[in-house]
């Protein structure tokens, strides 16, 4: 066991965190402290999901530790988690009093709590340039970087007309920046059933039936799982085929109109967009 927790720490030193998951999923024996362990090596991989399943499950066991805290807390603060993750920090400072990076994510915490009014008034001097401010509160409450089950969740506290706008916005932030290709391959692909069906909300046929000729290029339902959504845009790696995907983002910028519709969309349903509530921005 001594051997493994010094090949462990010296990997961990030098950044090989995924050699460290695989060389402890090989172990027959587990202790406490090597999940402990293996779960901080998925946090440093960014699968903050997968850590906090593994340390919950030592819970009772190492509920007093310091490192087993602090792992804990991370992963929960890196999910967005933040009155969740508040306690744990807060018991890691308790065990170890003065470590500066508790107190710093304490204060984070702190900082990121935000009372937000969304009110009819609000929504009816909304423009084009501040309507964005609307959908903030969904904007800044559901994590899009995990699961399908975690978006859901997160979602369950919105109205569907919300979600739409959410969902929309998404996938024109990253159209905008990298193409259709960047928005299935990043996490944001997570949003495109919502997306195409907020496009038809609001009425823009323009961009509904550009996105329908996306999905139609893409071949297959695109995945919610964004490693599977890897898997099959690898097909776009051929230039002919990635370059019917990205030839219809030269019509999608075309459509110069689309802020207004989203707009008059808000402001016909503003019932829909009301909100009082706290959020961690």
């Amino acid at each position: 066991m001594k051997q493994l927790l010094k090949k462990i720490n010296k990997l961990h030193k030098t950044g090989n965190h995924a050699e460290i998951i695989e060389l402890i999923k090989a172990q027959e024996e587990q202790t406490s402290e090597i999940i402990s362990l293996l779960a901080r090596a998925y946090n440093n991989v960014y699968n903050y999901q997968k850590a906090l399943d593994l340390l919950m499950s030592v819970e009772q066991i190492l509920s007093n530790d310091k490192d087993w805290n602090w792992r804990l807390a991370y992963a929960l603060f890196n999910t967005r988690e933040f009155e969740k993750a508040l306690p744990y920090f807060q018991k890691m400072l308790e065990l170890k009093p003065n470590d500066k990076d508790a107190k710093i994510y304490i204060n984070s915490i702190a900082n990121k709590k935000t009372h937000i009014i969304i009110t009819e008034e609000t929504i009816k001097n909304s423009t084009e340039d501040n309507y964005f401010d609307v959908i903030n509160p969904i904007w800044c409450s559901v994590y899009i970087y995990g699961t399908q089950q975690r978006y859901e969740a997160d979602l369950k506290y919105f109205t569907k007309f919300q979600r739409y706008i959410f969902a929309i916005e998404w996938y024109l932030a990253e159209v905008n920046n990298g193409g259709h290709y960047q928005f299935f391959e990043n996490s944001t692909g997570i949003v495109y059933k919502d997306a195409l069906e907020g496009l038809k909300a609001i009425g823009h046929q323009g961009c509904i039936e550009n996105f329908e000729k996306v999905l139609s290029v893409y071949g297959e339902e695109p995945s919610f799982d964004r490693k599977k959504r890897w898997e099959q845009l690898k097909k776009f790696q051929d230039d002919k085929e990635f370059e019917k995907l990205d030839s219809l983002a030269d019509d999608f910028f075309a459509f110069k109109d689309k802020h207004t519709y989203i707009l008059n969309f808000i402001k016909n349903n503003p019932k829909e967009f009301l909100f009082d509530g706290i959020v961690y921005q």
